[in-house]
């Protein structure tokens, strides 16, 4: 919402370092206080600055991020492509588990 993007960190910055262009800096405004298409553009450029910029791409660096993280300090574990080894068939132990509940 425009209240939350006025509230954000960005937004302010950028009225901060606006204002020493031409005071008063005015950030988002009505059409009906400044007349003509310039407010609507400004407005388009104050919006599409304080967007992420590409949210995708950010969400993607934060995932491979948090897949290195550890809390224990230690590295990752390895995970493996290819067979898994047990020491018994996990088929066998589902048979003979569903063969004793199926005898009740």
């Amino acid at each position: 919402s425009l209240a939350n993007q006025k509230a954000t960190t960005e937004y302010q910055e950028a009225i901060q370092a606006t204002e020493d262009i031409e005071p008063p800096t005015v950030g988002f405004t009505k059409t009906a206080d400044y007349k003509g298409g310039l407010a609507n553009q400004v407005n388009t450029i104050i919006e599409k600055e304080i967007q992420p910029t590409d949210l995708e791409d950010s969400i993607s660096s934060l995932a491979k991020r948090l897949d290195n993280f550890s809390i224990s300090g230690r590295l990752p574990v390895k995970r493996s492509d290819g067979k898994i080894h047990v020491f018994e068939d996990p088929n066998k132990i589902f048979k003979e588990q569903f063969d004793k509940e199926s005898k009740k």
